[in-house]
């Protein structure tokens, strides 16, 4: 189990070297496009790559850092979902109580790679914990069950669609794909861990159909709307660079 963990952070540690070699020869290489104008002011200009460059005016920035705090994640969804099925299926007999959401704490580094687009990546995390509780058969009393604490941390490339920028504004999409780690551990009414397998991998994804940042050029503010496991509602702060 240790060996599989250590070659996913080695693969991740890889992707994060790749995406930040990439910003530096982007920001390397700066040229200018001919625009007929004599004598250009270089304090004017802000390059986003090779044979390309944007000006300031327009608010660009090569790079970017975000903090972000996220609330009614997927993760979330599945567990309100388990909680009211389980209670449904089980007719009564069984349900989750004290069930307490950290909520979706996440940080992301972007690269533009064009005025329309920005590639990157994006770490979270994300705690689930409480307890059950069953209904003694012969009683009809509900009786301590156990307790449960679920982690789920996730590394997602995604890329990111500008639809319209400025100095102090911006209006944007993301899309996110990548995979998650699961570490799961549950305790009977006894103290006993019942979990064989703790530590899992899966398939996570994000999806922001509209997002919005004001603030200055170099510190925004921003909020999104999303479906997936960054949260469906997410906001933060983000240093531009």
């Amino acid at each position: 189990r240790l060996r599989r963990i250590y070659f996913v952070m080695k693969i991740f540690m890889t992707i994060i070297a790749a995406f930040l070699a990439a910003s530096v020869l982007c920001s390397a290489e700066t040229h200018e496009l001919p625009l007929g104008i004599s004598e250009p002011d270089e304090s004017a200009f802000v390059y986003s790559g090779p044979n390309v460059s944007v000006p300031a005016a327009y608010g660009d920035a090569l790079n970017s850092i975000s903090i972000s705090y996220g609330v009614l994640s997927g993760i979330q969804v599945v567990y309100s979902f388990a909680r009211f099925w389980g209670f449904v299926f089980s007719m009564g007999t069984w349900n989750l109580y004290n069930v307490k959401y950290s909520g979706n704490v996440s940080v992301d580094y972007m690269h533009s790679v064009s005025r329309i687009m920005d590639l990157g990546f994006v770490v979270s995390t994300e705690n689930i914990n409480g307890n059950n509780k069953v209904m003694n058969l012969n009683t009809h009393e509900y009786e301590y069950g156990g307790t449960f604490n679920e982690t789920f941390s996730c590394f997602m490339p995604q890329t990111r669609l500008n639809y319209m920028k400025s100095p102090h504004f911006a209006l944007y999409g993301k899309t996110a794909f990548g995979i998650c780690w699961h570490h799961s551990e549950q305790w009977d009414k006894a103290g006993l861990n019942t979990v064989s397998n703790p530590e899992s991998f899966s398939f996570c994804m994000h999806f922001t159909p509209i997002g919005w940042e004001v603030g200055g050029r170099n510190l925004r503010g921003f909020m999104e709307l999303g479906v997936g496991w960054l949260g469906s509602l997410s906001f933060g702060a983000r240093m531009r660079f």
